[in-house]
Protein backbone atom coordinates (compact mmCIF):
# COMPACT_ATOMS: atom_id res chain seq x y z
CA UNK A 1 0.00 0.00 0.00
CA UNK A 2 1.34 3.63 -1.11
CA UNK A 3 1.96 5.84 1.30
CA UNK A 4 1.75 10.03 0.67
CA UNK A 5 2.53 13.07 2.30
CA UNK A 6 -0.65 15.41 2.51
CA UNK A 7 1.27 17.76 0.67
CA UNK A 8 1.45 15.60 -2.38
CA UNK A 9 -1.76 14.24 -1.69
CA UNK A 10 -2.96 17.92 -2.49
CA UNK A 11 -1.24 18.49 -5.48
CA UNK A 12 -1.62 14.99 -7.04
CA UNK A 13 -5.43 14.35 -6.34
CA UNK A 14 -6.90 13.84 -9.32
CA UNK A 15 -3.73 10.79 -9.87
CA UNK A 16 -4.64 9.18 -6.69
CA UNK A 17 -8.17 9.33 -7.74
CA UNK A 18 -7.45 7.34 -10.94
CA UNK A 19 -5.11 5.13 -9.06
CA UNK A 20 -8.02 4.18 -6.50
CA UNK A 21 -9.95 3.94 -9.52
CA UNK A 22 -7.84 1.18 -10.37
CA UNK A 23 -8.03 -1.10 -7.03
CA UNK A 24 -5.16 0.64 -5.29
CA UNK A 25 -6.01 1.80 -1.58
CA UNK A 26 -3.34 5.33 -0.91
CA UNK A 27 -2.50 6.28 2.74
CA UNK A 28 -2.59 9.57 3.41
CA UNK A 29 0.51 10.86 6.31
CA UNK A 30 1.39 13.75 8.33
CA UNK A 31 4.73 13.98 9.36
CA UNK A 32 5.21 10.19 8.23
CA UNK A 33 2.29 9.40 10.29
CA UNK A 34 -0.87 7.32 8.91
CA UNK A 35 -3.76 10.00 8.90
CA UNK A 36 -6.35 9.04 6.71
CA UNK A 37 -7.24 6.11 3.49
CA UNK A 38 -7.97 6.76 -0.03
CA UNK A 39 -9.51 3.53 -1.30
CA UNK A 40 -11.66 2.53 -4.09
CA UNK A 41 -16.16 2.81 -3.80
CA UNK A 42 -17.77 -0.64 -4.01
CA UNK A 43 -20.98 -0.85 -4.79
CA UNK A 44 -23.04 -2.78 -1.77
CA UNK A 45 -25.96 -2.57 0.31
CA UNK A 46 -25.81 0.54 2.73
CA UNK A 47 -25.31 -1.14 6.63
CA UNK A 48 -25.01 -4.81 5.23
CA UNK A 49 -21.78 -6.82 5.29
CA UNK A 50 -20.99 -9.94 4.15
CA UNK A 51 -19.57 -12.51 6.04
CA UNK A 52 -16.18 -13.48 6.81
CA UNK A 53 -14.86 -10.14 5.56
CA UNK A 54 -12.20 -9.46 8.30
CA UNK A 55 -11.31 -12.67 8.29
CA UNK A 56 -7.09 -12.90 8.45
CA UNK A 57 -7.39 -9.24 9.12
CA UNK A 58 -7.48 -9.46 12.78
CA UNK A 59 -6.96 -11.55 15.70
CA UNK A 60 -8.23 -11.78 19.56
CA UNK A 61 -7.67 -13.70 22.52
CA UNK A 62 -10.74 -15.16 24.56
CA UNK A 63 -9.80 -15.64 28.22
CA UNK A 64 -11.27 -19.10 28.64
CA UNK A 65 -11.17 -18.57 32.40
CA UNK A 66 -13.35 -15.65 32.52
CA UNK A 67 -16.05 -16.49 30.72
CA UNK A 68 -15.60 -20.61 31.56
CA UNK A 69 -19.40 -21.38 33.36
CA UNK A 70 -20.55 -23.95 35.47
CA UNK A 71 -22.24 -27.28 34.94
CA UNK A 72 -25.53 -25.31 36.73
CA UNK A 73 -25.52 -22.09 34.51
CA UNK A 74 -25.04 -24.69 31.43
CA UNK A 75 -28.04 -26.48 32.48
CA UNK A 76 -29.76 -23.37 33.01
CA UNK A 77 -31.39 -24.11 36.62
Amino acid sequence: MKSVNIHDAKTQFSKLVHRTEAGESIVIARDGQPVAMLIPYREGVPGRRALGGLQGRMAYRIDEEKWKMSETELLGR
